[in-house]
């Protein structure tokens, strides 16, 4: 009995890693893994496998102040909704998961946006007190404006990194080469 679930075991290992991925690029680690390096354009760039993403840090400028509204990401069409946020996603230890105020008018990021973002006319605030989950239909109703970005940078830090405020606002002085200028729509 334990021989026959001991095999069943393998076959599962087996079968599940005989998934064919075909990665871009490979970083090496400090501890001599390898983890995939995939581009995303309609996101960012990401490291990890295929269930393990981890996105780099956005700097972007709006045309307007949409600081404290909650984002959502829309199809590039920008006729439906593919992703807003549960009302745990808009905390980040403890705090609301509000953009942090660079110099020169740039936020940085701390949802995870891309260039398909939308802000909602309903603040972080607003949306953590909802007693019930929301909808994209509903969602739909709350568009603020379906081209908020001027500019867009995707910067060579991950999000799980911890770096000083001073880090990014030194990118966005500098323009810094190792930035990814993200193509944005302006209306």
């Amino acid at each position: 009995m334990k021989v026959r679930g001991i095999l069943l075991l393998i076959i599962q290992l087996a079968v599940v890693g005989c998934g064919s991925t075909k990665p871009l690029g490979s970083m090496p680690t400090t501890d001599n893994i390898s983890v995939l390096v995939k581009e995303d354009t309609d996101h960012n760039t990401i490291i990890g496998g295929e269930s393990s993403f981890i996105p780099r840090m956005v700097i972007y400028k709006t045309r307007s102040n949409y600081d404290n509204y909650v984002p959502v990401i829309m199809n590039d069409s920008r006729t439906r909704i593919i992703s807003y946020p549960g009302h745990e996603d808009i905390y980040r230890k403890g705090e609301l998961c509000v953009p942090i105020h660079l110099e020169r008018g740039y936020l940085l990021d701390r949802r995870g946006i891309n260039k398909n973002v939308v802000f909602t006319d309903i603040t972080y605030e607003e949306y953590a007190l909802l007693k019930k989950g929301i909808n994209e239909d509903e969602l739909l109703k709350h568009l603020k404006d379906i081209y908020p970005l001027e500019e867009m940078y995707i910067t060579p830090v991950s999000i799980t990194e911890d770096m000083p405020i001073s880090f990014f606002n030194d990118l966005v002085k500098t323009k810094s080469k190792d930035c990814k200028i993200v193509t944005v729509i302006k209306r």
